[in-house]
C-alpha cells in the first residue's frame, strides 16, 4: 500500500495492485481511505460468501467504489488474452480467473458501477489479509442448488481404493470432491482429516489461489474421468491447466473451465539426485531407496477445499474468520478455523497460527535440498490434535526470513 496522499480531492487515497500469479494480468486500486480506521473504505465491506462457488475458490471479498479499478496490464488490453469467463447456477454472474495460473479476478472494470474483487490477489508487499475484518454473504440458498459430486459419480473408484487399502494398522476414510463445475471429479482415501490436518500454505501461489492441502499418496487418489483404468490417479488430458513457477518443480494443476485449482504434483527424477557430501551416514541409511516409478513417488496434494462437506471440519472454509458459525450448522470441532485467530494473534506476521506450537530448524526435502524452516501449528483446543499447520521457508543461513511476497 502507498502513503495516503491527498490530491484535489480532500479525500485521501491509497494504491493497491490486483494480479494473477503469473502476473499476466495486472490492475491497480486506487481506493478512498476511512478517516476513523486509516483503511481503505473497500475493506470495511470485506467478507466471505457460503455458496459452492466461493467456498471452493475461497474467495474473500471486497467492493470497489465507481471509477476506482484501472487496468495495467492484460484483461484483453492492448491486445492481450482476455481473462477466462465461468458462470454456473441461474448464469446471472461472471466468474473470471487467468487461463495461465487459474487465479480468480475481477471482470473488466466498469467507470459507472462498483467492483467485487478478490483480497487474495492484492500484491503488495505491506497488505495483510488477515487484519481485515470480514462479514459473512450468505449466497448457499440462491436457486439452483449445487449438487456436489458422490462416490457412485466415479466407476470403479471405490474397490480401487478399497482393495488398495491393505495396511489395517490405520483408520482411514475415503473423501470425495470435485472442481466447481465438475469436469474433474476425485476421490481419495486418508486417515481421517481430524487426525492428519489440513495444510493452508502461506506461499504465494497457494494464498493467491485460495487452496487447501490434504497430502495423501498419489497413487490412493482416484480422478474420474482418468488417463485409463490402469492409471486411475492421473487425471484425463485436457481437462486441466498445468501452471509452474520459480524452479518448475512442482505442477499446480486447474480445471479449464471453472478455474478451481485441483492438485499439485512435483514428480522425481529418473535418477537419485539427493546430495552424499555433508549429510551423515545415520542419515542416509534412513533415507527411502529411490523409486521414480509413476504414480507412487513425488509431492503430491489435493485441494481440500474442493471436498464435500469440507465445512464439517473448517469451521470457516475460507479460512479466515473464526466467528461465523451458522445455527444449527454442527461442526466436527468447535474451534477449527483455517488460518483461525483470535483477538490476541489476528495481527501476528509471519502468519503463524494461535494456539499452536513454531519451531525452527534444518528440513531436508525428497531430493536433498536443505532449508531453515519456520514450523506452525494449530492445535484443536479440545483433542490437541494438528489441524492446521505453515511451513514459512528461510533462506539457507538463519539471518531472516525470506519476503513471501508476490
Amino acid at each position: 500500500m502507498s502513503d495516503p496522499s491527498s490530491t484535489t480531492d480532500p479525500t485521501p487515497t491509497a494504491i493497491y495492485h490486483i494480479a494473477c500469479h503469473c502476473q499476466d494480468n495486472v490492475l491497480k486500486l486506487t481506493l478512498p481511505i476511512n478517516p476513523e480506521t486509516g483503511a481503505p473504505l473497500a475493506f470495511d465491506e470485506g467478507g466471505v460468501c457460503d455458496c459452492s462457488h466461493c467456498l471452493k475458490r475461497r474467495i474473500v471479498w471486497a467492493f470497489a467504489p465507481k471509477g476506482s479499478m484501472t487496468i495495467v496490464r492484460g484483461m484483453g488490453k492492448d491486445g492481450a488474452a482476455p481473462t477466462q469467463e465461468y458462470r454456473f447456477g441461474a448464469k446471472s454472474f461472471s466468474h473470471h480467473f487467468c487461463g495461465r495460473c487459474g487465479t480468480y479476478l475481477p471482470s473488466n472494470p466498469k467507470e459507472d458501477s462498483e467492483m467485487g474483487f478478490n483480497l487474495r490477489a492484492i500484491r503488495d508487499q505491506n497488505f495483510d489479509m488477515w487484519k481485515i475484518p470480514l462479514k459473512l454473504y450468505s449466497g448457499i440458498n440462491r436457486p439452483p442448488p449445487y449438487q456436489p459430486v458422490t462416490l457412485s459419480d466415479l466407476p470403479g473408484a471405490e474397490q480401487y481404493l478399497t482393495e488398495l487399502n491393505q495396511d489395517d494398522s490405520k483408520s482411514t476414510k475415503i473423501y470425495v470432491g470435485s472442481c466447481h463445475c465438475q469436469a474433474i471429479k476425485f476421490a481419495t482415501r486418508a486417515e481421517p482429516l481430524e487426525k492428519v490436518g489440513i495444510t493452508d500454505c502461506s506461499c504465494s501461489i497457494c494464498v493467491g489461489n485460495g487452496a487447501l492441502w490434504l497430502y495423501p499418496k498419489r497413487v490412493e487418489t482416484v480422478f474420474y474421468p482418468s488417463t485409463s483404468s490402469d492409471t486411475p490417479y492421473i487425471p484425463a488430458e485436457g481437462l486441466l491447466t498445468r501452471y509452474t513457477f520459480g524452479k518448475g518443480q512442482n505442477g499446480h494443476y486447474s480445471c479449464k473451465t471453472c478455474g478451481c485449482h485441483v492438485f499439485e504434483y512435483a514428480p522425481r527424477p529418473v535418477q537419485d539426485p539427493r546430495p552424499t557430501e555433508g549429510i551423515s551416514a545415520e542419515r542416509l541409511a534412513a533415507r527411502p531407496p529411490w523409486t521414480p516409478e509413476n504414480g507412487h513417488n513425488g509431492s503430491f496434494g489435493v485441494n481440500a477445499a474442493l471436498l464435500n462437506d469440507i465445512g464439517d471440519y473448517l469451521e470457516d472454509a475460507s479460512g479466515l474468520n473464526s466467528d461465523m458459525k451458522r445455527e444449527g450448522n454442527e461442526r466436527k470441532y468447535a474451534k477449527l478455523g483455517g488460518l483461525e485467530r483470535d483477538a490476541d494473534y489476528r495481527y501476528v506476521e509471519p502468519r503463524s497460527a494461535a494456539g499452536g506450537d513454531v519451531r525452527w530448524g534444518w528440513m531436508e526435502n525428497d531430493i536433498g535440498g536443505r532449508y531453515w524452516c519456520r514450523h506452525s501449528s494449530l492445535l484443536c483446543s479440545e483433542t490437541s490434535h494438528v489441524l492446521t499447520s505453515y511451513c514459512i521457508v528461510l533462506p539457507d543461513q538463519p539471518s531472516g526470513p525470506r519476503q513471501f511476497y508476490f
